[in-house]
């Protein structure tokens, strides 16, 4: 009945939720902003933190449980990641319902939708008895829909790579108590 010594003691995932809910509550700050930007360069920008803070969110929460196994590294910035995308998907829908339901910028997303289109696609539209008011709520409900569920698990997958990225710091420090 000898069985090969595993960790005996239990997976601390408290240290990586604080760290996920404090970075998720920063970057939903950031998501919320970079959907009310109005310059590209901004827009950008809030792009590029959206992509990359969850690997963040996941690498400190990771480095915050003191975890030195692959697998528990993974479960560290992987909660972390995911409670920040979380929270960056919730900053989101809020943004976009406020978009939604503001008429003057219902009315500039009806003329950005009709300047994007050929004229044969406008004729096709127009054809088919499409309302371009109608097209742009579908697509802000796609959207809407599809970032609540895709910036999570962005969160959760970017977040366990920035887990595995700090697993050797924390194997290369010193043993802490907890």
């Amino acid at each position: 009945m000898n069985q090969p010594s595993t960790s005996t003691r239990p997976l601390n995932l408290r240290p990586a939720l604080r760290v996920g809910l404090i970075g998720g509550s920063v970057l939903g700050l950031a998501t919320f902003a970079q959907q009310a930007a109005t310059s590209a360069e901004m827009q950008l920008l809030g792009l590029v933190i959206m992509a990359l803070g969850p690997s963040v969110v996941g690498y400190y929460a990771t480095r915050q449980s003191a975890v030195r196994q692959r697998n528990a590294a993974l479960s560290a910035g992987g909660l972390g990641g995911l409670v920040a995308g979380l929270f960056m998907a919730l900053a989101f829908i809020a943004a976009a319902i406020m978009l939604a339901l503001d008429p003057a910028e219902q009315q500039a997303l009806v003329e950005l939708a009709q300047q994007q289109l050929s004229e044969l696609q406008r004729a096709q539209l127009q054809a088919a008895g499409v309302d371009m008011r109608a097209l742009v709520q579908l697509s802000l409900g796609l959207t809407i829909a599809c970032c609540g569920v895709g910036l999570p698990l962005l969160g959760l997958l970017t977040g366990a790579i920035g887990g595995l990225i700090a697993l050797p710091a924390n194997q290369k420090a010193p043993l802490r108590k907890r």
